[in-house]
């Protein structure tokens, strides 16, 4: 669903895996991947990308206020990939700006995922689609892994 990981604060990120680590009973070096998939818990990276493709998902289908009208600029007809365009950018830490961060992990989606027009469908494909990145055993080298060298 995305290797575009815009919004990362690593001490949220920390603490979320501490809380599913504590929840199994792990020590702090236990995958976190596994545990996130045999529960079906999204990574909190991943609710924000969910928010962020709902929020477009609702702007496609007319669905938000008025005032949100031309946020974006589709791509120019004919549109068959049903995205928008994306701003030139001066500096690289504007693309942590929703103008451009909302386009391109729009534009980053499956065409088929895009075609959806119900929000509860879309949404609940969108969260499947990160389950189901997660890899359900890690093998790792790590000598000092418990979980994988027990």
């Amino acid at each position: 669903m995305g290797g575009h990981r815009v919004w990362k604060t690593s001490h949220n990120i920390t603490a979320s895996k501490k809380c599913i680590r504590n929840v199994y009973c792990k020590g702090p070096r236990s995958h976190t991947d596994p545990m996130f998939s045999k529960l079906n818990i999204l990574k909190l990276q991943d609710i924000f990308l969910l928010n962020s493709l709902l929020f477009v998902h609702k702007l496609n289908n007319e669905m938000l206020p008025v005032s949100f009208d031309n946020f974006l600029t589709p791509l120019r007809n004919p549109n068959r990939s049903n995205g928008y365009e994306l701003i030139k950018l001066k500096n690289d830490y504007l693309d942590k700006f929703p103008t451009f961060f909302l386009p391109k992990t729009w534009n980053d989606q499956k065409f088929i995922l895009k075609l959806e027009a119900s929000h509860k469908k879309f949404k609940k494909m969108v969260i499947e689609g990160f389950i189901d990145s997660y890899p359900s055993k890690v093998k790792c080298k790590d000598r000092a892994c418990n979980d994988c060298f027990p």
